[in-house]
């Protein structure tokens, strides 16, 4: 017996979302829908890895989605028999990480070159082109992104279905209107995303200038005019060995590997041998009296190249007896041991008495007559240096007895303040580094207003004057009737 078809007006009731689920008020001529009525989410096909080849025609695997610029160039192939219409990828589709790490993950295929459709790659269409514009499909979803992120998350796995994605409430506009909004967004994501160039390119044109002027200061060239009209200055090698005896350390005659030829005067010392290094540890997090404290403690993600005066968390004076934290005086140095991103080998100078956990070194420096801000420039000067000579597989880190030899170029003392003082002058222009992040962080901010202004009809572009969206609700539905 077949199945009895749905009038008109049972569809009509099913796809427009009841009043009291509306998210906000629209224009007169728009109409609250669900997505799935205007667009479908295609899952890919489960091709075999023994079918994978150098030749024949692209096949796009989550791996391959990296969004707006999606294309078959590291794609692997399958044999062109295998050819079936149903995973067909065509330029301009919208493609969505159904699962995996990446789930939510969007891309915008941009290849002339067909592709086919791999499992867990979802390729959300259009039903009709004269319903959805698809530039403007392409844009809700990317309104949409953290909603559909965070419904995938809410079971076990993460999982996107064609059902989450049809589920979700969507603004129709006219279809004239989906193409004056689209074509919009794109003006103004586009004069945004020129704005964002442009602040990369000065942040590195910065980060470039910065680590010229550190490279120099530590080869003493900044200062070598003052050195000629001081000659006379302390003995570095006394001053170094009242640092050993201060922190009981002895000089065993090593030979140091030098990175570099210093001036007349300086000498290369290790960390350990001046400072006293000390690395942090975590109190249980089980134990909710520990954190509720009024004691500073940092984490390593804290560590940014970066003055500390405030701490996220704190512990209590239960957690510092019952699990023996060490304190990190104010004036040390921090250091990122551990981390794969940025974090290891990034330093901040401690402005406050703070507790640290495990991926931290503090390096005392506040009880010697060195600067601390001498050596956080010096270590600020070798990030990349102290990155790649970090050890371990799986995460490379340091620890306590690798940070401790770590070398320092020691000047004079009465130097080592002309150099702080003169990197201080110049290095002031990081401030305007911090308003391109601030700024950067802005134009994220104007990218979301943007997009979250255009489904709710206000940038401007509506037509009053339009035929009702709910007409094109009915076109689609009708379709479904005959």
């Amino acid at each position: 017996m077949s199945k009895k078809k749905k009038t008109l007006e049972e569809l009509m009731e099913e796809a427009i979302v009841p009043e009291e689920d509306q998210l906000y008020d629209l224009p007169e001529n728009w109409i609250w829908t669900k997505f799935g009525t205007v667009a479908k989410l295609y899952n890919g096909y489960a091709f075999k890895s023994t079918d994978y080849q150098e030749e024949g025609i692209p096949l796009i695997r989550i791996s391959d989605i990296t969004g707006e610029n999606t294309s078959p160039q590291n794609a692997v192939r399958v044999p062109t028999q295998l050819y079936n219409e149903r995973f067909l990828i065509t330029k301009g589709d919208l493609l969505i990480a159904m699962s995996g790490a990446t789930t939510g993950k969007t891309g915008i295929y941009n290849s002339d070159e067909i592709s086919l459709q791999n499992q867990r790659v979802g390729n959300i269409k259009e039903v009709n082109e004269k319903v959805l514009y698809h530039k403007f499909k392409k844009y809700f979803v990317f309104n949409n992104s953290k909603e559909i992120l965070n419904k995938a998350y809410g079971g076990a796995q993460p999982n996107i279905s064609g059902s989450l994605i049809e589920q979700l409430s969507f603004p129709l506009p006219p279809i004239g209107e989906q193409k004056r909004i689209a074509e919009k967004v794109e003006r103004l994501l586009s004069k945004i995303e020129e704005a964002k160039q442009l602040i990369e390119e000065a942040k590195e044109t910065f980060e470039l200038r910065r680590a010229a002027i550190l490279d120099k200061a530590f080869r003493g060239e900044l200062t070598s005019k003052w050195r000629r009209e001081n000659p006379e200055v302390e003995n570095v090698s006394s001053y170094i060995e009242a640092l050993r005896n201060h922190i009981n350390t002895k000089d065993n005659g090593d030979v140091l590997d030098e990175p570099f030829n210093l001036p007349s005067g300086w000498k290369w010392a290790k960390l350990g041998d001046l400072f006293h290094v000390q690395v942090g540890s975590t109190p249980s997090r089980k134990n909710e009296e520990y954190w509720v404290g009024e004691h500073p403690w940092l984490s390593s993600g804290e560590v940014q190249f970066n003055n500390i005066h405030q701490s996220r968390e704190h512990v209590t004076d239960l957690a510092v007896k019952e699990c023996r934290l060490k304190l990190a005086p104010k004036g040390s140095i921090l250091f990122g041991m551990i981390g794969e991103g940025k974090t290891r080998g990034q330093v901040a100078l401690l402005e406050m008495d703070a507790f640290h956990n495990q991926n931290i070194a503090s390096i005392w420096v506040s009880d010697t007559k060195i600067s601390s801000l001498y050596v956080y420039y010096w270590l600020m000067s070798q990030y990349s240096k102290n990155r790649q000579n970090s050890a371990g597989n799986n995460q490379p880190a340091y620890n306590k007895s690798r940070v401790q030899e770590l070398l320092i170029p020691i000047a004079p003392l009465a130097e080592i303040d002309m150099i702080v003082n003169e990197l201080q002058k110049i290095l002031l222009l990081e401030q305007d580094v911090n308003e391109l992040l601030s700024l950067e962080s802005t134009t994220n901010n104007l990218k979301q207003s943007i997009l979250s202004k255009a489904f709710r009809g206000e940038l401007g572009t509506n037509d009053p004057s339009e035929e009702n969206a709910i007409e094109l609700l009915k076109e689609v539905l009708l379709e479904q009737v005959k």
